[in-house]
């Protein structure tokens, strides 16, 4: 639908730290001066494990403050004392298990099938151990301000062996 005004959010931070695995977490930033209700309009995480064509589906609830930040984390326990100065994440989901080489789409306005794809990392049917993608153990962050619906690697940077003392959820950068 053209007429559709897709706000442009896009992923900031994934976390696959090498210190504790159940501490990891995705951060989704909202640059935009609106508030988007990530469950009016049907957003959608989907994460790709390994080579599949068929991801894992979490459907986002909640609202993304207009320049604010929004974090999916995998287990309640492990991110808060991994990270006890952090914010409290927005959503918990043991969907967010990814250990290095997975692909991860943002989607507005449904799932897989159905939703607009709006940002994306990785390549969705492609492992990305031992490729350019891959962050086992690492943290990724994102050196663009808006989404991309095609991979570009250049648009993010890898931290390898990224323990939970380096890694920034709700904070940009």
């Amino acid at each position: 639908d053209d007429d559709t005004n897709i706000p442009q959010i896009y992923i900031s931070e994934i976390a696959d730290p090498a210190d504790n695995y159940d501490a990891r977490f995705i951060e989704i930033h909202n640059p935009t001066a609106e508030d988007v209700d990530l469950g009016a309009t049907s957003w959608t995480l989907i994460v790709y494990f390994n080579a599949n064509t068929s991801g894992t589906e979490i459907p986002l609830t909640g609202v993304i403050p207009a320049g604010g930040l929004y974090i999916i984390a995998k287990d309640d326990f492990a991110y808060s004392e991994s990270y006890p100065a952090a914010p409290i994440p927005d959503q918990f989901d043991g969907g967010i298990n990814s250990n290095g080489d997975d692909n991860f789409e943002l989607r507005f306005g449904g799932e897989a099938l159905t939703g607009s794809l709006v940002d994306i990392y990785g390549i969705p049917g492609i492992d990305g151990t031992g490729f350019e993608q891959e962050f086992t153990d690492s943290q990724v962050t994102r050196n663009v301000t808006s989404p991309n619906a095609i991979f570009t690697q250049g648009e993010w940077v890898i931290t390898p062996e990224a323990t939970t003392a380096e890694m920034t959820p709700g904070a940009l950068g």
